[in-house]
């Protein structure tokens, strides 16, 4: 958004002008179209000269980029440069034609290996540099984009951006810099050249030791992301300067052991992750912090964790031992702005977890993956604002307490003690939220109700309706592609993903509603095995009142798995009875729910 803001295309109005017209979409904050459109606005650039791709105004084939670069000559009208290759490597490419290209906007160079080198630049009008596997060690000296907005150097064998930051100009529209991946990268740049950036990407930067003090000097950074820096040693104390901080990313920075005084002063920190840390003592100011929001030791399992008295209120604690009890709550109540906590992996066993959280007042997703407890306190059904609860990996888990209310989302991915499924209480008999369980791997379940646990499943989850009004339960098996040859495991965007789409089929139906989708951390994928996903929608969360429902269309779109079995039924308060297994003598698993193969 920070490029087209910086065109002067004004995205917020266009943007919302477009996807009114459903001709974008915007999720994971990017902008998708779709295929034909985007066919059809390339013929349109086409049209501008058929035969010299250097008069069009954006280049993407190989063949046109390998035909303008070569020529050197009549491309003063190029504005945008995507070159992607994934096919086996073609001649050397020069940049010398680069300068030339006066109005260019944007670069994007993507899996192309065509550059042995780098030594020149466009630097005029450039407001978006992209460029994966970045060739050479440094940027070249003659480029100074004043204009430059985003800054991409992912994957790249970059060391440092420039030999000399004193023969460039400071870059004062630059808002992001990502060097993620740049394993060669030993030091990062003096950030006084960079004044107004807002985003720091370093993730994986696995030579990187230090971070230049110069950070300190940058007012607007809200994000910083360290992220598996393996080497990192230490932070400057001048990060207590970012006023503007939110979000600070040191997970996996294994030899990081402590933080500086003077974080105290990020009076705006929301999201804290030292998942994967050596640090074992927070600064005691922590604890005062109304803006944290959430706070992740996630993979934080190492038996040294008794320093933890302050931060780590989850000990692995023997349920007999009251005093230590006592401390924990005391700890506890510290907290109790977190909106966010990430235990997961923490070795955490029975009697880990104390037996009041009320006072997490604001919480609404926990993170309890990878432990080794039995059983959840049931004082969990006091967490008033929970939504999101995941006991992933608990391999010992047997079964969950009563739910709160308002929980939406329960993920259970190989619990494989796990013999019965939660419930959820009622507020006069009618839900606040749907409600979502996704589960997998789960053979002691299955054991229990005979070899369709798929089925049995569902009837639990109708069980868990019982006597809310008339609703849609939706349900699909699907499994991961075991091909990750085919996708970076790396970008996020690439992860395996299924969405669900429910809308009325009709034409009264102005737009459809927005989608369940659901995204498939590392930990979750498995290829080859069966997975469940199952979503209850209550009656008033119908788009356009429920005379419109009559018909209804559901279309399950898939990233990276392939959906196997799907289900869709209504929900009628009079179906409860025969649909309880505890109640009816003649009820069948399978006759719970039509599949559609």
């Amino acid at each position: 958004m920070k490029v087209l803001e910086c065109c002067a295309l004004y995205p917020d109005i266009g943007i919302r002008v477009l996807i009114d017209k459903s001709l974008v979409t915007v999720s994971d904050d990017r902008i998708w179209m779709h295929d034909l459109l985007q066919e059809m606005g390339r013929e349109i650039v086409k049209q501008n000269s058929y035969e010299n791709p250097g008069k069009r105004s954006r280049v993407w084939l190989y063949e046109d980029i390998e035909h303008v670069l070569k020529q050197n000559e009549g491309m003063e009208e190029i504005e945008g440069i995507v070159l992607e290759w994934e096919g086996s490597e073609r001649g050397n490419l020069s940049t010398k034609a680069f300068p030339k290209m006066k109005k260019l906007r944007f670069l994007i160079v993507r899996n192309c290996h065509s550059f042995e080198s780098v030594h020149h630049l466009p630097d005029d009008q450039l407001k978006y540099l992209e460029w994966n596997d970045y060739p050479s060690k440094t940027l070249p000296p003659s480029f100074q984009p004043d204009k430059l907005v985003e800054l991409n150097l992912r994957h790249s064998h970059i060391e440092q951006l420039w030999k000399s930051m004193k023969a460039i100009k400071p870059l004062q529209n630059l808002k992001l810099i990502d060097l993620s991946h740049c394993q060669s990268l030993r030091k990062t740049p003096d950030f006084r050249w960079f004044p107004n950036v807002e985003i720091v990407k370093l993730e994986r930067c696995t030579r990187l030791r230090k971070v230049h003090d110069s950070i300190g000097t940058l007012r607007d950074l809200f994000s910083l992301n360290l992220k598996d820096c393996t080497n990192l040693v230490d932070l400057p104390s001048s990060i207590g300067n970012l006023k503007s901080l939110k979000n600070l990313i040191l997970s996996g920075c294994s030899k990081l052991e402590k933080l500086p005084e003077r974080l105290q002063n990020l009076t705006c920190l929301e999201v804290l992750d030292l998942g994967k840390t050596a640090v074992r003592q927070l600064p005691p100011y922590l604890k005062l912090s109304k803006s944290l929001q959430v706070l992740s030791f996630h993979g934080c399992n190492e038996p040294q964790r008794k320093s933890w008295d302050l931060v780590s209120p989850f000990r692995t604690l023997p349920r007999n031992n009251p005093s230590p009890v006592t401390s924990m709550l005391t700890s506890l109540l510290d907290f109790c702005y977190l909106k966010i906590l990430d235990l997961s992996n923490c070795n955490l066993t029975e009697g880990a977890i104390p037996d009041h959280l009320s006072c997490f007042t604001a919480l609404g997703t926990l993170n309890l993956s990878g432990n080794d407890f039995f059983s959840l306190p049931a004082s969990i059904r006091q967490l008033s604002n929970l939504e999101v609860l995941i006991v992933d990996n608990c391999k010992k888990l047997e079964s969950l307490p009563e739910l709160p209310l308002g929980i939406k989302y329960v993920s259970m991915f190989d619990c494989e003690s796990l013999t019965d499924l939660p419930s959820r209480p009622l507020e006069a008999g009618k839900p606040s939220k749907q409600f979502e369980l996704v589960l997998s791997n789960s053979h002691k379940l299955n054991q229990l109700r005979g070899n369709d646990g798929f089925s049995y499943v569902l009837d639990r989850l109708y069980f868990l309706l019982k006597n809310w009004p008339q609703g849609l339960a939706v349900s699909a098996v699907y499994v991961v592609d075991d091909d990750k040859k085919l996708w970076n495991e790396d970008d996020d965007s690439e992860f395996p993903r299924i969405q669900c789409f429910v809308q009325p089929n009709t034409e009264k139906a102005s737009s459809s509603n927005h989608p369940f989708t659901l995204l498939l951390e590392r930990d979750a994928w498995k290829p080859g095995f069966d997975q469940h996903w199952f979503i209850y929608i209550p009656e008033r969360c119908y788009e356009g009142g429920v005379e419109l429902w009559n018909n209804i269309d559901v279309r399950f779109s898939c990233r990276r798995l392939t959906v196997k079995k799907c289900g869709v039924r209504l929900v009628y308060e009079q179906d409860v009875e025969e649909l309880d297994p505890c109640k009816s003598q003649q009820h069948k698993a399978n006759n719970s729910i039509t599949f559609v193969e």
